[in-house]
């Protein structure tokens, strides 16, 4: 795959995502899809979304807090300051659940020509802007990071690191259609599922590994080493979309106004 194939396979996936927040659910609940006889299909958590993210939102702001408490490392005013504006405009921005997948890997890619076709789809009804975040950190970070695991050993993401950014790239250009306050909506997402990461990593570190874990973080040494690298991706991204998170949140602040 050349890069520029990357580029236009992360874009159509993009917007396989966009168009897939289109389609009309009807369905209670949020969260993951769950069935029963009762209720047919539905969201697994039931309540107000709203308030489920505020509550969620907090948990990112407190996990930051726990990192750099632990780890001074991470301890950074841009960090903490964009991670607040990231905070801010979700809530600000966020109406309903909608129709989202949650597992576009590259394990559930398949290629035919220039046709892009996903497979094995994990669907959830949630603040699609979350998903298409996880999306971001997953092939500009994660992938690239756990390169080296018997998890992903096999994919020599290490070696193709380019072109998962390239795939990337085209997933928020294809995802946003250009439209520059829903990218920086999804970069903000990306900076909290990265940090979420980071805290998973550091959770890591207190507790017995299992075997599931070990082969997809590595032993406690490469995943205490690990950590230096998320540090400073999350200092870098924050440094890149401070400026564009604090812009749009003062636009939301002042149209809601």
């Amino acid at each position: 795959m050349t890069e520029e194939t990357a580029y236009r396979t992360g874009k159509a996936i993009g917007e396989i995502h966009r168009k897939t927040e289109n389609i009309p659910h009807e369905l209670n609940g949020f969260g993951y899809l769950s069935w029963s006889e009762a209720n047919g299909l539905h969201g697994s958590i039931s309540g107000d979304a709203r308030e489920f993210l505020k509550e969620e939102s907090e948990e990112h702001l407190a996990d930051y807090q726990v990192l750099c408490k632990a780890k001074p490392m991470f301890e950074d005013k841009t960090v903490s300051q964009t991670l607040q504006l990231a905070v801010d405009l979700r809530k600000q921005t966020f109406t309903k659940p909608l129709l989202a997948n949650q597992d576009a890997s590259p394990e559930n890619v398949l290629l035919n020509g220039d046709r892009v076709c996903l497979i094995d789809p994990f669907p959830s009804i949630y603040y699609p802007r979350g998903l298409a975040g996880n999306f971001m950190n997953l092939y500009e970070t994660f992938f690239i990071a756990l390169a080296d695991t018997d998890r992903y050993r096999k994919h020599r993401f290490s070696a193709c690191a380019n072109k998962l950014k390239r795939v990337a790239k085209g997933f928020i250009d294809g995802y946003s259609g250009l439209n520059a306050q829903v990218a920086t909506e999804v970069r903000g997402e990306q900076l909290l599922q990265l940090l979420d990461t980071a805290y998973n990593h550091l959770q890591m570190l207190s507790e017995e590994l299992s075997e599931e874990a070990r082969i997809r973080y590595g032993n406690k040494k490469e995943i205490e080493d690990r950590l230096i690298m998320l540090s400073e991706e999350l200092k870098a991204l924050a440094a890149s979309e401070v400026g564009n998170l604090a812009h749009f949140s003062a636009a939301e602040k002042t149209f809601g106004a």
